[in-house]
Protein backbone atom coordinates (compact mmCIF):
# COMPACT_ATOMS: atom_id res chain seq x y z
CA UNK A 1 0.00 0.00 0.00
CA UNK A 2 1.28 3.70 -0.89
CA UNK A 3 0.37 7.37 -0.10
CA UNK A 4 1.09 9.56 -3.03
CA UNK A 5 0.88 13.74 -2.62
CA UNK A 6 0.03 15.80 -5.23
CA UNK A 7 1.41 19.31 -4.29
CA UNK A 8 0.36 22.68 -6.15
CA UNK A 9 3.45 24.36 -8.44
CA UNK A 10 3.80 27.01 -5.96
CA UNK A 11 3.61 25.47 -2.19
CA UNK A 12 7.42 25.81 -0.76
CA UNK A 13 8.42 22.69 1.61
CA UNK A 14 11.64 20.83 2.00
CA UNK A 15 10.79 17.30 3.05
CA UNK A 16 7.04 15.01 3.26
CA UNK A 17 6.70 12.73 6.09
CA UNK A 18 3.94 9.45 6.46
CA UNK A 19 3.53 8.51 9.66
CA UNK A 20 1.48 4.94 10.01
CA UNK A 21 0.60 3.17 12.88
CA UNK A 22 0.13 -0.64 11.83
CA UNK A 23 -3.08 -3.01 13.48
CA UNK A 24 -1.98 -3.46 16.90
CA UNK A 25 0.59 -0.84 17.36
CA UNK A 26 0.74 2.05 19.93
CA UNK A 27 2.69 3.92 18.63
CA UNK A 28 3.41 5.83 14.80
CA UNK A 29 6.01 4.62 12.18
CA UNK A 30 7.90 7.20 10.51
CA UNK A 31 9.05 6.95 6.51
CA UNK A 32 10.73 10.31 4.52
CA UNK A 33 8.68 10.49 1.52
CA UNK A 34 10.64 10.52 -2.10
CA UNK A 35 9.36 12.22 -4.86
CA UNK A 36 7.86 10.93 -7.54
CA UNK A 37 7.12 13.20 -10.32
CA UNK A 38 7.10 16.85 -10.57
CA UNK A 39 4.51 17.44 -7.88
CA UNK A 40 4.03 13.87 -6.65
CA UNK A 41 5.53 12.68 -3.60
CA UNK A 42 4.94 8.98 -2.46
CA UNK A 43 5.70 7.03 0.63
CA UNK A 44 5.16 3.14 0.60
CA UNK A 45 4.02 0.89 3.70
CA UNK A 46 5.84 -2.16 4.23
CA UNK A 47 3.84 -5.44 3.14
CA UNK A 48 4.77 -7.39 6.58
CA UNK A 49 3.43 -4.88 8.49
CA UNK A 50 -0.06 -4.74 6.87
CA UNK A 51 -1.38 -7.61 8.41
CA UNK A 52 -4.97 -6.53 10.22
CA UNK A 53 -8.08 -4.99 9.14
CA UNK A 54 -6.89 -0.98 9.29
CA UNK A 55 -4.00 1.37 9.30
CA UNK A 56 -4.06 4.65 10.84
CA UNK A 57 -1.81 7.43 9.04
CA UNK A 58 -1.19 11.28 8.46
CA UNK A 59 0.96 13.10 6.40
CA UNK A 60 3.57 16.05 7.93
CA UNK A 61 5.27 18.65 5.66
CA UNK A 62 8.18 20.73 7.04
CA UNK A 63 10.39 23.52 5.69
CA UNK A 64 13.96 23.41 5.31
CA UNK A 65 14.35 24.22 9.12
CA UNK A 66 12.51 21.14 9.97
CA UNK A 67 9.42 23.41 11.16
CA UNK A 68 5.87 22.07 10.04
CA UNK A 69 3.71 23.85 7.65
CA UNK A 70 1.10 21.49 6.77
CA UNK A 71 -0.99 18.23 8.21
CA UNK A 72 -2.79 15.67 6.28
CA UNK A 73 -5.17 14.73 9.26
CA UNK A 74 -3.14 14.68 12.75
CA UNK A 75 -1.69 11.83 14.80
CA UNK A 76 -4.68 12.02 17.41
CA UNK A 77 -7.08 12.00 14.50
CA UNK A 78 -5.77 9.97 11.85
CA UNK A 79 -6.88 8.98 8.28
CA UNK A 80 -7.84 5.28 8.78
CA UNK A 81 -8.31 3.10 5.96
CA UNK A 82 -8.82 -0.88 5.57
CA UNK A 83 -5.78 -2.77 4.23
CA UNK A 84 -6.35 -3.70 0.76
CA UNK A 85 -9.51 -1.95 0.32
CA UNK A 86 -9.83 -0.44 -2.91
CA UNK A 87 -7.63 2.87 -3.50
CA UNK A 88 -9.33 6.11 -4.01
CA UNK A 89 -8.64 9.87 -3.56
CA UNK A 90 -8.17 10.73 0.21
CA UNK A 91 -9.68 14.16 1.86
CA UNK A 92 -8.06 17.49 0.14
CA UNK A 93 -5.26 19.07 2.55
CA UNK A 94 -5.43 22.32 1.63
CA UNK A 95 -5.50 24.62 -1.60
CA UNK A 96 -1.82 23.56 -2.39
CA UNK A 97 -1.94 19.50 -1.86
CA UNK A 98 -4.22 16.49 -2.33
CA UNK A 99 -3.73 12.71 -0.93
CA UNK A 100 -4.58 9.70 -2.76
CA UNK A 101 -4.52 5.69 -1.32
CA UNK A 102 -2.85 3.59 -4.00
CA UNK A 103 -3.57 -0.12 -3.40
CA UNK A 104 0.06 -1.71 -4.59
CA UNK A 105 0.24 -5.57 -5.79
CA UNK A 106 -0.82 -7.65 -3.18
CA UNK A 107 1.77 -10.56 -4.63
CA UNK A 108 5.12 -8.78 -4.78
CA UNK A 109 8.01 -10.40 -3.16
CA UNK A 110 8.44 -8.33 0.14
CA UNK A 111 4.22 -9.10 0.94
CA UNK A 112 4.27 -12.60 0.05
CA UNK A 113 6.29 -14.60 2.87
CA UNK A 114 2.67 -16.47 3.71
CA UNK A 115 2.53 -17.66 0.39
CA UNK A 116 6.16 -18.71 0.16
CA UNK A 117 5.94 -20.43 3.39
CA UNK A 118 3.37 -22.27 2.00
CA UNK A 119 5.01 -23.78 -1.09
CA UNK A 120 8.14 -24.92 0.26
CA UNK A 121 7.55 -28.13 -1.02
CA UNK A 122 6.24 -29.70 -3.63
CA UNK A 123 5.65 -32.67 -5.69
CA UNK A 124 4.73 -32.33 -9.44
CA UNK A 125 4.21 -34.70 -12.58
CA UNK A 126 4.97 -33.32 -15.99
CA UNK A 127 3.91 -35.29 -19.36
CA UNK A 128 5.87 -33.88 -22.99
CA UNK A 129 8.13 -34.92 -25.94
CA UNK A 130 11.20 -34.01 -27.58
CA UNK A 131 13.38 -33.90 -30.42
CA UNK A 132 16.98 -34.30 -30.84
CA UNK A 133 20.41 -35.26 -33.07
CA UNK A 134 21.98 -38.50 -32.59
CA UNK A 135 26.07 -38.66 -33.30
CA UNK A 136 26.12 -42.32 -34.09
CA UNK A 137 28.97 -44.26 -35.10
CA UNK A 138 29.30 -47.04 -37.09
CA UNK A 139 26.16 -48.31 -39.03
CA UNK A 140 23.88 -46.19 -37.15
CA UNK A 141 26.00 -43.00 -38.80
CA UNK A 142 23.59 -42.51 -40.98
CA UNK A 143 20.78 -42.21 -38.77
CA UNK A 144 23.08 -39.27 -37.44
CA UNK A 145 20.41 -36.62 -38.39
CA UNK A 146 17.55 -34.80 -36.49
CA UNK A 147 15.25 -37.23 -34.78
CA UNK A 148 11.80 -37.32 -32.49
CA UNK A 149 11.89 -38.77 -28.79
CA UNK A 150 8.94 -40.41 -28.93
CA UNK A 151 6.07 -41.57 -28.11
CA UNK A 152 5.39 -40.27 -24.77
CA UNK A 153 7.86 -39.24 -21.30
CA UNK A 154 6.43 -38.98 -17.79
CA UNK A 155 8.56 -36.97 -15.52
CA UNK A 156 7.77 -37.11 -11.92
CA UNK A 157 9.27 -34.54 -9.53
CA UNK A 158 10.02 -33.57 -5.84
CA UNK A 159 11.42 -30.26 -4.85
CA UNK A 160 12.14 -28.23 -2.45
CA UNK A 161 13.13 -24.50 -1.94
CA UNK A 162 16.03 -23.93 -0.13
CA UNK A 163 15.29 -19.95 0.07
CA UNK A 164 12.23 -17.73 -1.34
CA UNK A 165 14.34 -18.29 -4.99
CA UNK A 166 16.93 -21.09 -4.79
CA UNK A 167 15.33 -24.45 -5.21
CA UNK A 168 16.69 -28.36 -5.48
CA UNK A 169 14.41 -30.94 -7.12
CA UNK A 170 15.01 -34.94 -7.79
CA UNK A 171 12.84 -35.40 -10.87
CA UNK A 172 12.91 -38.60 -13.55
CA UNK A 173 12.58 -38.73 -16.83
CA UNK A 174 10.84 -41.90 -17.86
CA UNK A 175 10.39 -42.11 -22.01
CA UNK A 176 7.98 -45.13 -23.23
CA UNK A 177 8.71 -46.16 -27.51
CA UNK A 178 6.12 -48.12 -29.26
CA UNK A 179 7.16 -51.14 -30.51
CA UNK A 180 5.64 -53.54 -32.84
CA UNK A 181 5.69 -56.14 -30.99
CA UNK A 182 6.47 -57.12 -27.11
CA UNK A 183 9.96 -58.77 -26.50
CA UNK A 184 11.23 -56.39 -29.74
CA UNK A 185 14.70 -56.46 -29.80
CA UNK A 186 14.71 -52.17 -30.05
CA UNK A 187 14.12 -50.52 -26.78
CA UNK A 188 10.56 -49.69 -25.37
CA UNK A 189 11.44 -47.48 -22.89
CA UNK A 190 14.32 -45.44 -21.31
CA UNK A 191 14.64 -44.19 -17.84
CA UNK A 192 17.04 -40.90 -16.45
CA UNK A 193 17.08 -39.95 -12.56
CA UNK A 194 18.17 -36.32 -12.60
CA UNK A 195 19.18 -34.13 -9.77
CA UNK A 196 18.04 -30.36 -10.58
CA UNK A 197 18.83 -26.89 -9.12
CA UNK A 198 16.42 -23.91 -9.89
CA UNK A 199 16.52 -20.42 -9.43
CA UNK A 200 12.76 -18.01 -9.44
CA UNK A 201 12.42 -14.81 -10.70
CA UNK A 202 10.12 -14.04 -7.40
CA UNK A 203 7.66 -15.45 -4.91
CA UNK A 204 5.06 -14.27 -6.28
CA UNK A 205 2.01 -16.63 -8.37
CA UNK A 206 2.93 -16.00 -11.33
CA UNK A 207 7.33 -16.90 -11.26
CA UNK A 208 9.61 -17.68 -13.98
CA UNK A 209 12.82 -20.00 -13.47
CA UNK A 210 15.73 -21.42 -14.96
CA UNK A 211 17.64 -24.49 -14.01
CA UNK A 212 20.88 -26.90 -13.95
CA UNK A 213 20.14 -30.56 -14.69
CA UNK A 214 22.25 -33.69 -14.07
CA UNK A 215 21.89 -37.23 -13.83
CA UNK A 216 21.92 -40.89 -14.80
CA UNK A 217 19.91 -44.25 -16.12
CA UNK A 218 19.34 -45.63 -18.93
CA UNK A 219 19.64 -42.80 -21.53
CA UNK A 220 17.38 -40.99 -23.34
CA UNK A 221 16.37 -42.54 -26.99
CA UNK A 222 15.70 -41.06 -29.82
CA UNK A 223 13.76 -42.43 -33.05
CA UNK A 224 15.51 -41.87 -36.16
CA UNK A 225 13.55 -44.04 -38.55
CA UNK A 226 9.72 -45.64 -38.68
CA UNK A 227 9.18 -48.33 -41.28
CA UNK A 228 6.72 -48.39 -43.82
CA UNK A 229 4.66 -45.24 -42.57
CA UNK A 230 3.10 -47.86 -40.51
CA UNK A 231 4.10 -45.54 -37.60
CA UNK A 232 6.01 -48.64 -35.57
CA UNK A 233 8.61 -47.55 -34.83
CA UNK A 234 11.75 -50.19 -35.90
CA UNK A 235 15.34 -48.17 -33.95
CA UNK A 236 16.89 -46.34 -31.48
CA UNK A 237 19.39 -44.69 -30.93
CA UNK A 238 20.26 -43.96 -27.83
CA UNK A 239 21.86 -40.72 -25.94
CA UNK A 240 23.83 -41.11 -22.28
CA UNK A 241 23.65 -43.08 -20.26
CA UNK A 242 24.87 -40.01 -18.13
CA UNK A 243 23.17 -36.42 -18.84
CA UNK A 244 23.54 -32.93 -18.14
CA UNK A 245 21.65 -29.74 -19.43
CA UNK A 246 19.33 -26.75 -18.52
CA UNK A 247 15.65 -25.77 -18.55
CA UNK A 248 13.74 -23.19 -18.55
CA UNK A 249 9.94 -22.41 -17.43
CA UNK A 250 7.07 -20.36 -16.18
CA UNK A 251 5.09 -21.70 -12.63
CA UNK A 252 1.20 -20.34 -12.14
CA UNK A 253 -0.49 -20.82 -9.09
CA UNK A 254 -3.80 -21.38 -9.03
CA UNK A 255 -5.51 -18.99 -7.20
CA UNK A 256 -6.35 -19.49 -3.60
CA UNK A 257 -5.45 -23.11 -3.84
CA UNK A 258 -2.08 -25.63 -3.17
CA UNK A 259 -1.80 -26.44 -7.22
CA UNK A 260 0.15 -24.63 -9.88
CA UNK A 261 0.50 -25.82 -13.68
CA UNK A 262 4.42 -25.29 -15.28
CA UNK A 263 5.56 -24.95 -18.74
CA UNK A 264 9.13 -25.99 -19.63
CA UNK A 265 11.35 -26.34 -22.58
CA UNK A 266 15.15 -27.89 -21.57
CA UNK A 267 17.75 -29.59 -23.48
CA UNK A 268 20.02 -32.89 -22.55
CA UNK A 269 23.22 -33.28 -24.00
CA UNK A 270 24.20 -37.62 -23.74
CA UNK A 271 27.94 -38.90 -22.70
CA UNK A 272 29.57 -41.19 -23.65
CA UNK A 273 26.74 -41.93 -26.06
CA UNK A 274 26.51 -38.58 -27.29
CA UNK A 275 23.32 -37.38 -28.55
CA UNK A 276 21.52 -34.07 -27.29
CA UNK A 277 17.42 -33.83 -26.90
CA UNK A 278 15.35 -30.47 -26.46
CA UNK A 279 12.29 -31.15 -24.47
CA UNK A 280 9.09 -29.22 -24.08
CA UNK A 281 6.44 -30.88 -20.81
CA UNK A 282 3.24 -29.28 -19.37
CA UNK A 283 3.30 -30.30 -15.70
CA UNK A 284 0.84 -30.10 -12.72
CA UNK A 285 2.68 -29.34 -9.11
CA UNK A 286 1.10 -29.53 -5.39
CA UNK A 287 2.28 -27.83 -2.67
CA UNK A 288 3.09 -28.61 0.87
Amino acid sequence: MAVVCSFDPGFDFAKATLRFRPPGRYWYFAQVMVKNGDRRWRGTLPGHMLVGRAVHLYVEVANREGVPVMTWNKQDSPYVTMIRASGGDGPVVSSAASVEIVEENPLDDERDEEAYRSRRFWVGIGIGDGIGWAFAEGPAASRARPAPSLDVQIAPEVGYHLSKRLAIAVSGRHQFIQQPARGSADAQSAHLGLLRFLVFSGTGRHRMFVGGTMGAGTGFRLVPSRDGGSGTVRSTVRGGPFVAGASVGYVGDLSRSRLGFTVETGGLVGFPDRAVVLDIRLGMAAYF
